[in-house]
């Protein structure tokens, strides 16, 4: 992350969260699936979330967003997520600005529609 960047945090809710958490897990695995182009685009991306609790996929210019989404890149890791965990994920993609960190991505110790926090939180 750049030195003189400041970095936001997101805060996801508890399902969301483990679902982000799988996906940086699984990230080297899922990229190595797609070939070509597909595979460098998503080499360097870096897996988010936005404030709506969806993954976001963060590329590191709009040209290299632009592409990916050109070129079917959306449709083809939705099925290929869909097709490996048997789940449909709310995934965005955006371009960083020049000197722009990552959210830093925390879990929600709230539960909705309970008004408690969830004790022994991470």
């Amino acid at each position: 992350k750049p030195a003189d960047a400041e970095q936001k945090t997101v805060t996801l809710s508890p399902a969301v969260y483990e679902d982000y958490e799988r996906l940086v897990r699984d990230w080297p695995d899922i990229v190595i699936e797609f070939s070509g182009m597909m595979r460098s685009l998503l080499q360097n991306t870096t897996v988010s979330a936005d404030e709506k609790d969806r993954i976001c996929l963060l590329f590191p210019s709009e040209l290299s967003r632009n592409m990916f989404e050109n070129n079917r890149g959306p449709a083809a890791l939705s099925a290929l997520l869909q097709s490996r965990y048997q789940k449909e994920y709310r995934i965005v993609t955006r371009s960083l600005k020049p000197k722009e960190a990552p959210p830093a991505v925390r879990r929600s110790t709230r539960i909705p529609g309970i008004e408690m926090d969830i004790q022994g939180g991470i």
